[in-house]
């Protein structure tokens, strides 16, 4: 395997990342999946045999299955998880300050529904920072490590750090500004 043609492929994946991994979100999770399962195979006694072609798919299968699952599941999942857990776990709560008896015999119900629409939309606001955060670090690292691993070698590790946080602040205040 050519290992500057994977550093080439490593450094785009962590720039469409850092850039664009809030609206390709699948493809964020994608490439991640399919490079943590590249970093993951020599751990696994079963692949030492298998050529690095047939790495390469099964890991490409894997950041496909991945991207599936995140495509199917994201936002509105999140969603509907953030009304879940409002509507079970502050509902019971407000309930034993005795607030719902002021509301009458619709009481709970209603609780129960305005404290899980709000947690609806609070999971949907958290959910676009959590994003554009891991995205954004996850891009920048795979920039810092992968692909300006020449130069990045002889920094102080302070300027490395440095390097690194300009990248994530730039890529999340990008990410948000274009959504």
């Amino acid at each position: 395997m050519d290992f500057e043609y994977t550093q080439w492929v490593a450094l785009a994946a962590g720039v469409a990342s850092l850039l664009f991994g809030f609206r390709l979100l699948w493809l964020a999770v994608a490439l991640a999946g399919f490079g943590g399962a590249l970093q993951l195979m020599p751990l696994l006694d079963f692949t030492a045999e298998w050529t690095d072609t047939t790495r390469w798919i099964v890991a490409a299968v894997v950041g496909a299955a991945l991207a599936l699952i995140t495509r199917t599941l994201t936002k509105t999942g999140m969603r509907v998880i953030g009304f879940i857990l409002a509507a079970t776990f502050i509902t019971p709560m407000l309930e034993g300050l005795e607030i719902t008896s002021d509301l009458g015999e619709w009481g709970g119900l209603i609780l129960s529904v305005v404290a899980g629409t709000a947690g609806a939309i609070i999971a949907g606001i958290a959910f676009k920072g959590a994003v554009i955060g891991l995205t954004a670090g996850w891009g920048a690292t795979v920039v810092m490590s992968a692909g300006l691993a020449s130069w990045t070698e002889d920094l102080d590790p302070i300027w490395y750090l440095g390097g690194l946080a300009v990248l994530i602040l730039g890529g999340a205040v990008y990410q948000y500004r274009s959504t």
